[in-house]
């Protein structure tokens, strides 16, 4: 055997050995996706279902609550301006300070209510969707590849 053929050999067994190695691993996280991580995922999903639920039921109370709603939120130390949307306000209470899976939440929240999806159906409809970041991406209800189409529909080339 020459060493060429030698190490094309050795080199094939190595990565013979490494593929067995990542497929060992990629049994365990099958385990994992069908355990630990769906039953973060539903818990999750339950939790969001709650804040849509207080979403729903804070929009629907006068602004005279929703001013005094405010004032207890900047009393509890919650910091947002004017343009701050009541889904991210809910969200930042919820789950504290989270950086920008606040945002993310709470844009799966706005995309809910656009969508007029019921509070007893939010779960369902946000695994039906492909979860939270597939909705946090969409525009009233469409996904992006949706939403670029439609954005040039208006445009007209100029004409000699």
């Amino acid at each position: 055997m020459t060493k060429t053929v030698a190490k094309t050999t050795a080199n094939a067994s190595i990565a013979q050995a490494q593929y067995k190695a990542m497929a060992a691993v990629a049994k365990k996280v099958k385990t994992w996706n069908d355990t630990s991580y769906k039953k973060a995922t539903d818990e999750l999903y339950a939790l969001l279902a709650e804040c849509y639920s207080v979403t729903l039921t804070t929009r629907a109370q006068s602004t005279a609550v929703m001013r005094e709603l405010n004032k207890l939120l900047v009393a509890k130390g919650l910091t947002f301006n004017d343009g701050t949307k009541l889904e991210t306000k809910v969200v930042r209470v919820v789950f504290g300070n989270i950086g920008k899976r606040a945002h993310i939440y709470a844009r799966v929240l706005v995309n809910a209510r656009e969508q007029a999806v019921e509070a007893k159906g939010f779960a369902k409809w946000l695994t039906a969707q492909g979860g939270v970041e597939a909705v946090r991406r969409q525009h009233k209800g469409l996904t992006p590849t949706q939403v670029k189409p439609v954005s040039y529909t208006h445009l007209t080339l100029p004409t000699n």
